[in-house]
């Protein structure tokens, strides 16, 4: 149950979904016989093994699993943590899961919340472009497994900052000062790397990453609007309302009716 995958034979035909699966408890178990579709599964936070009559491999924040349509297999929770899981149409199948090893996972987890919002928000020319990033996720995973997979020097200047906005966007003290000091660069210069390899400046990242979660966990119906501003980084309420009305064109109260 290596990588050792034939990347050749991976047609993807659709992406049906990414979900996150939040606050997985330790030793939670399931199994799965003869998987409908195929899965890419990443662990945010926390650890999961999955278990065959071939063996074993472990998922965690470093550790993707491809689950391959076909198959069957168990996974248990051996850290409590959030799941994030991308499920798609290929019409290639396997009888194990797949486990690589990244140096990063911040490509994966940008393609995820990019599948995340169009599946939330439905927007145009989603298909093609969902099919587009799962492609970028499934190259990354064949270039790592190679050894191929080289992040430019400028990626590699900003990489602390962007893995902690990713994992930590709850906190409310992120500031353009406090991530050009886990780069251990001055902030001018941080904030110039930054905008050059992003297209975005670090504080417009980091309120899309904020406003993505907040629009998941609006629609699962897991907390009220307070604690959803509160879970991603929001001490005043209003400032979150103002800036969620801003990226969403609605306020959060009118979330929930968007088609």
């Amino acid at each position: 149950m290596d990588s050792n995958l034939d990347f050749s034979e991976m047609i993807v035909t659709g992406v049906k979904s990414a979900v996150r699966l939040h606050n997985v408890p330790m030793n939670s178990y399931v199994r799965r016989k003869n998987r409908e579709c195929w899965g890419l599964a990443l662990k945010q936070t926390g650890k999961t093994v999955y278990v065959t009559e071939k063996g074993r491999v472990y998922s965690d924040s470093l550790h993707p699993v491809l689950l391959p349509m076909g198959s069957d297999y168990s996974w248990a929770c051996m850290e409590a943590g959030t799941c994030l899981m991308i499920e798609f149409e290929c019409p290639f199948t396997a009888d194990v899961p797949y486990s690589f090893e990244v140096s990063s996972n911040s490509i994966l987890l940008r393609n995820f919340i990019h599948i995340e919002k169009r599946k939330i928000g439905k927007t145009d020319n989603s298909t093609i472009k969902n099919i587009y990033d799962l492609y970028s996720s499934l190259l990354f995973l064949e270039e790592s497994c190679k050894g191929n997979y080289v992040p430019s020097r400028k990626h590699l200047i900003v990489q602390p900052a962007v893995d902690y906005m990713l994992h930590s966007y709850a906190d409310p003290n992120i500031t353009n000062d406090a991530l050009a000091a886990m780069c251990g660069i001055s902030t001018v210069y941080f904030r110039k790397v930054f905008t050059g390899v992003y297209h975005v400046s670090p504080m417009q990242r980091l309120r899309s990453i904020r406003m993505e979660q907040a629009g998941a966990l609006l629609r699962s119906d897991y907390c009220s609007i307070r604690q959803v501003a509160e879970n991603v980084g929001y001490t005043n309420l209003y400032n979150f309302s103002k800036m969620f009305k801003q990226y969403y064109g609605v306020p959060p109260s009118r979330f929930h009716s968007l088609p």
